[in-house]
């Protein structure tokens, strides 16, 4: 009887720290994600007026289009993602 309390016990205590490991995995991707996020926004507020348009985008879509709300042609977009991860 004892040995199986103390099973229960030592399974809960697992689940609770997997539970604790996972959020914190959770929240360190966000984190990881949202400063990818700006520190591509920063890079693109860098760019020129024409350097902007040549690869299809204003300056009031640049957070749009690294956060992904703006549609953008395959091409614009791979010369987008090859111009901020170099």
């Amino acid at each position: 009887m004892m040995s199986m309390l103390l099973t229960r016990m030592a399974t809960g205590a697992w689940r609770g720290l997997v539970a604790v490991c996972t959020a914190l995995a959770t929240t360190t991707a966000r984190l990881l994600k949202e400063w990818r996020y700006r520190s591509d926004i920063h890079k693109l507020h860098a760019l020129s007026d024409r350097q902007l348009s040549d690869i299809g985008l204003t300056r009031s879509r640049i957070e749009d289009a690294v956060r992904g709300g703006v549609q953008r042609d395959s091409l614009t977009g791979g010369r987008l993602r090859s111009l901020l991860h170099r």
